[in-house]
């Protein structure tokens, strides 16, 4: 029994989903064989268990998974053909629309098995395209058992364990990974607060209401239905951008030269600073055009959506606490492990024409937000997490029509290119498109080309005035 705790609570309505495309350069026949594919699955699954549990709703907002090896809950594992080439999936920039439709459920939503009694915490698809050119695989792991460090560990694991069946070793002799799954290990690592909640924690608060307490008496499928009813619409699409190295070393040097070399600004700090400079400024003049009226009114009376504009542009991303508390303790912890990041900056300063010193003080602002993860703070976010059984889901059923608000994703640190089954690295990993609005992720490229990919998810109007900003035109490329 894994008995789940709110960091895992606060995940619960998603999954993780990426596609990792791979090429049959050698044209070989057994190509990402299924049957090394399935046969190296079910070995990781020993050292994964939640991955095969059942999860199953104890009281109000609490869960758990239920192991049994007598009944496992194995995953779905699924095959589709494309029509297409392998190459022209690649012409096509490796947009996920290319594949299937089909092959990507469940979207990004957990939504399965809210009308039956199973659902499923690891999806797989795997998509093959025409004369055996390539493969397209699909993985959605239940975002509630694991975080994106543990979602990258785990596809390693299994290309490393298929690369050595593939290669003729025995799988008795692979060995096995440690991991820790017991919930217990995180909160014992993360010290009670000493002080009250700092200014930031207490802005994000979000006061409740009928729908999120609503949603934490149902199941944890029927959860995601009610929050993909809220959060999804037909005007919401995807696109990804690129940054090369050679731009983002021109972006470094020219806020270096604002700020001095004393302060540490890294590269995630330069990338969501952009993305905030650009993607705010889309938001503003979007609502110099965007006419008022009775939707505006309901949205304001039921989601809490202010009808003014707010003093700050809010962006959210998660922090990895396991560096942060007792690494040597937490390296194997398999669970969600992070505290929300959170940079406010002014609106009235995002309305400025975009100059060195715009970046260098955004940028600025990101680094602060990210040094101020200390233990303390971790330890006021959890416990405030702690308070109320739906206060995870606030933010997603109120604030999520705030058009003055970001969540952003950091991958940029994960070995997605070193997950190699057998047959060479992907020649590119990136998300379906979401249907998770104002929602952006920042991806790492393949290393042989460099640089960094933004994929961001808002209504098509919001988009549309995003490539259309010159500051980003001037640095990003449009992929799709």
């Amino acid at each position: 029994i894994i008995e789940l705790n709110d960091e895992d609570f606060m995940s619960m309505f998603a999954y993780i989903p990426l596609v990792y495309s791979y090429k049959n350069t050698a044209n070989t026949s057994n190509f990402m064989s299924a049957n090394l594919l399935h046969q190296s699955l079910y070995i990781v699954l020993e050292e994964y268990p939640i991955f095969v549990g059942h999860l199953q709703q104890i009281t109000t907002g609490k869960c758990r998974v239920i192991v049994d090896s007598s009944n496992p809950n194995l995953p779905r594992f699924q095959e589709f053909s494309s029509s297409l080439e392998f190459d022209e999936f690649k012409h096509a920039n490796f947009n996920p629309k290319a594949l299937p439709k089909d092959a990507l459920l469940p979207h990004a939503f957990y939504t399965d098995g809210w009308l039956k009694r199973t659902s499923k915490q690891a999806i797989f698809s795997i998509v093959r395209f025409k004369n055996n050119s390539g493969v397209a695989l699909f993985a959605a792991l239940a975002h509630f058992a694991t975080d994106a460090n543990g979602y990258d560990k785990f596809m390693r694991r299994w290309a490393q364990v298929c690369q050595n069946i593939k290669e003729g070793r025995v799988p008795a002799d692979l060995g096995k990974t440690q991991t820790t799954h017991d919930r217990e290990v995180l909160k014992n690592a993360i010290p009670p607060p000493q002080q009250p909640p700092i200014s930031a924690i207490q802005k994000l608060y979000v006061p409740g209401g009928l729908i999120s307490k609503f949603t934490t008496w149902v199941s944890p499928g029927f959860r995601g239905q009610i929050i993909k009813a809220i959060l999804v619409s037909d005007n919401i699409s995807a696109a990804c951008f690129y940054i090369s190295n050679e731009k983002m070393e021109q972006l470094q040097q020219t806020v270096h030269s604002i700020i001095g070399n004393g302060i540490r600004i890294s590269t995630n700090d330069l990338l969501l600073g952009s993305l905030i400079i650009a993607y705010a400024q889309s938001i503003i003049k979007y609502k110099e055009h965007a006419k008022s009226g009775w939707f505006n009114w309901l949205s304001s009376y039921f989601f809490h959506v202010p009808l003014k504009t707010p003093k700050y542009f809010t962006s959210l991303g998660p922090a990895d606490i396991r560096h942060r508390l007792d690494p040597a303790v937490l390296s194997n912890y398999m669970g969600n492990s992070t505290v929300a990041t959170v940079v406010f900056t002014p609106i009235e300063l995002l309305k400025m024409p975009v100059t060195p010193e715009l970046l260098a003080s955004v940028a600025h602002s990101v680094r602060q937000s990210t040094d101020a993860v200390t233990k303390e703070y971790i330890a006021q976010m959890t416990y405030g997490a702690d308070l109320e059984a739906d206060i995870a889901v606030r933010p997603l059923i109120y604030k999520s029509r705030v058009p003055e608000r970001l969540i952003c994703t950091n991958f940029t640190r994960f070995g997605f290119y070193q997950t190699d089954f057998g047959w060479g690295i992907a020649e590119f990993v990136g998300p379906i498109n979401y249907k998770l609005p104002k929602y952006a992720v920042l991806l790492p490229t393949h290393p042989e080309l460099g640089g960094y990919y933004v994929h961001i998810v808002d209504e098509n109007p919001i988009l549309e005035l995003l490539k259309s900003s010159g500051f980003w035109n001037e640095n990003f490329k449009l992929v799709y």
